[in-house]
């Protein structure tokens, strides 16, 4: 195992991190301590250290009855230290830094370089089977004309295929679910990325352009992993990484 390299190389213009276990948790989540100093404290110096502004717009993702886990906000400058509910964050301002919590979820990075949009989603299951991605091609559309045809993705570490058990999935035999469905003696594997990836594609954006990283969060233990915590009673493991993006003021 090789140490994961926290800032990112994605494209020129846009510049992504992705923190590990040894960071500290980001954020509260899977029956952690909330301990929200500690968390802001962790962020503060994970960020004075990569040298960005620790002002930001953190995308607070909740889980409820009510949601349609297709939420989609645009921000700007002035939304920094502000906290958005929502599944997907967008903006068109530079060094605007949006920042996302995970454990096992897919942070997904995306950026046109037309409209100079930046956006981040949180690609868990249920946003996945909402149609998440669906929601944010069309609203960033309608709002800046952004073609998917222009994009490039980053999705970041997660839990894999191979890891990824649930006792059921309601989507298991739908068309846009089969083919990344196993269905075993054990329960049923599902795999997010391959659907998610494929639905950027039939969106329009180029598979060249898609940048998938290969760490599985549930067996790598230089990230925390909700799943790994609770199925291998594991509680050091619980916590949450945190994706933060921002486009560079030097971009056109």
């Amino acid at each position: 195992m090789t140490d994961f390299k926290t800032d990112v190389s994605f494209h020129l213009d846009v510049r992504v991190l992705f923190s590990t276990a040894r960071d500290g948790s980001m954020a509260s989540g899977g029956g952690q301590v909330d301990d929200s100093t500690q968390y802001a404290v962790n962020v503060d110096r994970f960020l004075a250290r990569h040298g960005i502004d620790t002002g930001r717009v953190r995308l607070f993702v909740t889980y409820g009855a009510d949601r349609t886990y297709t939420d989609v906000a645009r921000v700007s400058s002035d939304d920094h230290g502000q906290e958005v509910t929502a599944d997907a964050l967008y903006t068109t301002d530079a060094n605007c830094t949006m920042t996302l919590p995970v454990a096992d979820c897919v942070a997904t990075v995306v950026y046109d370089p037309v409209t100079n949009m930046t956006g981040l989603l949180h690609l868990g299951r249920h946003a996945s089977v909402a149609g998440l991605i669906e929601s944010f091609t069309i609203d960033v559309a309608d709002a800046l004309g952004s073609d998917p045809r222009d994009w490039y993705v980053w999705m970041s570490p997660s839990i894999r295929a191979e890891h990824d058990r649930l006792d059921y999935f309601d989507s298991k035999d739908t068309e846009e679910w089969r083919e990344f469905v196993d269905e075993k003696s054990d329960g049923v594997y599902i795999d997010t990325i391959g659907h998610n990836r494929t639905r950027f594609m039939r969106a329009g954006v180029d598979p060249d352009r898609i940048t998938v990283l290969p760490h599985d969060t549930y067996t790598d233990t230089q990230f925390y992993s909700h799943r790994a915590a609770i199925e291998q009673n594991e509680p050091l493991r619980q916590g949450r990484m945190a994706c933060f993006v921002t486009r560079r003021a030097s971009s056109n």
